[in-house]
This record gives C-alpha cells, structure tokens and sequence, in this order.
C-alpha cells in the first residue's frame, strides 16, 4: 500500500490548527505507550513542531505488567529526547484485589495522563486512536450486550478529560505503511497476540475472517455504524434530561407512561442520576 502520510499529516494538522485558531501558540501532552500507533503519532508532532505555534510534552504511563515495560519507557523517553521534547512518566501502583485489570489500568491511565496534563501545563492531551479501535470498540460492545444502554462511539474530542484523538479516521493500514516509510521505532507487545483477551480476539481472528468472507471494509462499516449510533444517543440523552429536569423535585407517573418506550428508560436513568448521582448512570434498560 502506497504511503498515504500527507492523509496522516493534515488530520493532525488540521484539528490542532482548529484548536489553536484564537491563540498564539497551543501545548500538546502526548500519551505515548511505545507502540506503532502511538510512535506514528509523535512521528507527526515531531514534523509539526518544525512549523512552530505548537509545544508537545510527552507522557507515558508504565503499566508494570510485563518485564518488558522497562523497555517501552526507555524507547518512549530516547525519542522524546531526540525530538528535545520534554518527557514524563508515571507507574502504576499494584492493581487491587477483585478488580477488573483492563478497566483499573484504563481509569488508572487517564487519570495519570490528566495528573501530567495539569504538571506541565498542557491544554490537551493527544491519543492515537485510531478506526479500527472504533470498529473494535462497537464490535465489543455489541456482543457484550453492552451497545443497549452505552451507545457512544469514541469521540475525536473529549471536553470533560481534554482529550484528542487526531487519528479516529485514520486507517490501520495507513499507519502501517507510515510507520514502514518513516522507519518509526515501535515495541511490538507481546500481549497483544493473546487470544484469551477479548479484544485481541476480535482483532487477530474474528475480525479477519469477517473481512475475508463477509465484507472487507469491515472497519469502515463498524466506524460509521458507531458514529450514527453516537448521535442517536446525544439526541436521546439531551431530550431525556430535558423532560426529566421538567418534571421537577416530584414525577408524576402518568406522564412518564405517556413516553416512548426509547425515551422512557433514558428519562428515569436521568431521575436516577439527578436523585442518587452519576453512580446512578449506570442503570441500563
């Protein structure tokens, strides 16, 4: 496949110049695991620097699951420095017991990427994201039974953590053929061909053989069935909180029973979440 980086480039370029638009100059914190998506990524900001009006902090987060997570850091740390970014690193303290080790690293994450955002004084922090982690994600959640009540897709930008994912329309084979132009250095992680882990696979078997038998743009299906999905979704949340807000301290029952079955379970999560908390957020249909 034909490099198609100046694709790459303009996806960056172009959301951060957006985010820039009304200020002289705009600080990145990069979330860099070590792998090729990430290091594609820091590929690009590397190039973008050159053009001035951007600063770009590096963050990784050592996980500590693997022996080789030592190395990662170390790769991560030698690039940033070639790029005379700044570099900063957080470790993760020993999962607790009983606790999901997928979710806990994933909150654990984010939490010390926002941690970094805050140290250095960035305004955003960027992750490598890209279409088929979308396609991944919606495939996941479907046969979890998890897209009935959490239809969102992953978002390009996430306000509330500051969060950028420049690369969500990016396909993988586009990074691939980056990464091989550019001679991006990247650790191939080993626990990513574990196939007892459900992600890993949706990604090395299930989703091959479907894009071999059934349909070969298998990502771009998935990535656009959860982007309408995700709207749907905002469409339904607003409308909820709306009609729930104006039912006021007291709802009376005969107007929730008038609601449409699709509204009438959104707006009662929204009384729940408005009476006990978003703890309550996550009662379902």
């Amino acid at each position: 496949m034909v490099c198609r980086q100046s694709q790459i480039f303009e996806a960056v370029r172009e959301l951060l110049d957006m985010l820039r638009a009304d200020r002289n100059s705009l600080h990145v914190l990069a979330a860099i695991s070590g792998g090729m998506d990430s290091m594609v990524l820091l590929q690009v900001l590397a190039e973008l620097l050159k053009g001035g009006r951007l600063t770009c902090t590096v963050a990784h987060v050592n996980h500590r699951l693997r022996s080789e997570s030592g190395s990662d850091e170390e790769l991560v740390r030698a690039a940033a420095e070639t790029q005379s970014m700044r570099f900063l690193c957080r470790q993760l303290e020993p999962r607790p017991p009983q606790t999901n080790l997928e979710a806990w690293a994933r909150q654990e994450r984010y939490r010390m990427l926002e941690e970094m955002r805050v140290e250095c004084g960035a305004e955003i922090i960027l992750t490598a994201h890209h279409r088929r982690d979308q396609a991944e994600t919606v495939l996941m959640r479907t046969i979890s039974g998890r897209l009935v009540t959490d239809a969102h897709s992953i978002a390009p930008y996430c306000p509330d953590r500051r969060l950028l994912r420049p690369l969500l329309n990016i396909s993988h084979r586009e990074i691939e053929a980056y990464a091989a132009d550019k001679s991006v250095k990247f650790i191939q992680d080993a626990s990513n061909s574990d196939l007892t882990r459900t992600r890993n696979y949706l990604r090395l078997s299930l989703m091959p053989q479907i894009r071999s038998e059934l349909n070969p743009n298998l990502d771009e299906a998935l990535s656009e069935t959860a982007s309408r999905l995700s709207t749907d979704e905002d469409f339904f949340e607003d409308l909820a909180e709306r009609t729930a807000a104006s039912f006021g301290s007291i709802v009376d029952l005969s107007k929730l029973l008038v609601l449409h079955d699709a509204l009438l379970w959104r707006v009662c999560r929204s009384v729940a979440v408005r009476t006990c908390g978003e703890e309550a957020r996550s009662i379902g249909y």
